[in-house]
């Protein structure tokens, strides 16, 4: 079953640098509008994990 649930940005981190950013500095993955009053993020989790 997966489940899905607004997160907080610190934890699209290690999802984005594997995904998305490889091969560039770990703070590659902090946006400046990740904190924005308008931006959320969401998790898919799947036995309270999220897949990577």
């Amino acid at each position: 079953m997966v489940e899905i649930k607004k997160i907080q940005a610190e934890e699209t981190y290690p999802i984005r640098h594997h995904i998305l950013r490889p091969h560039q500095p770990f703070d590659a993955c902090k946006y400046e509008t990740d904190h924005r009053e308008t931006t959320f993020h969401i998790g898919a989790f799947i036995e309270k994990k999220c897949p990577s």
